[in-house]
C-alpha cells in the first residue's frame, strides 16, 4: 500500500470523517480504487488508512459548495495556486489506534511508495 502526506490539520480532518475530498493540484489515477496509507507530515507515523475512488478535476468557483466535503475555508482556498484543483474522494477511512512508524525515503513529498 502507498501512503500519502498529509498535513497534520488536514489529516486530523481525514481521521475524523468530516473531510471526505482531499484537494490536490494533480490527478491520481494510479492510486484510484486502492487503499492508501495516511501519513501525518513530518511525524514519522501512518495515522490510518481511507479507500481512494474518485479523482475530479474541479473549478475554483465551485469550490465554496463542496465545503462540507474538503473543509477548506474561504481563506484556505484562497491560498491554493494549483493550477487544476484536483478533488481525490475518499471513503472507509480508518483510524488507527496505534499509529505505525515507517522510515521515510529521502525525497518523498506527496506519495511514499509501498509503506505498508
Amino acid at each position: 500500500m502507498d501512503g500519502l502526506i498529509i498535513k497534520t490539520k488536514w489529516i486530523d480532518l481525514i481521521l475524523s470523517g468530516k473531510k471526505v475530498i482531499e484537494l490536490r493540484g494533480c490527478d491520481c489515477k494510479s492510486h484510484i480504487n486502492t487503499y492508501i496509507a495516511l501519513i501525518e507530515s513530518s511525524s514519522g507515523m501512518i495515522k490510518g488508512h481511507t479507500f481512494l475512488y474518485r479523482s475530479i478535476n474541479l473549478c475554483k468557483s465551485g469550490l465554496e459548495q463542496l465545503f462540507l466535503s474538503h473543509c477548506v475555508n474561504a481563506d484556505d482556498l484562497s491560498l491554493i495556486k494549483y493550477k487544476k484543483i484536483f478533488g481525490w474522494y475518499i471513503i472507509n477511512t480508518q483510524r488507527y489506534d496505534i499509529p505505525i512508524p515507517y522510515k521515510h525515503p529521502k525525497g518523498a513529498v506527496i506519495w511514499v511508495k509501498n509503506v505498508l
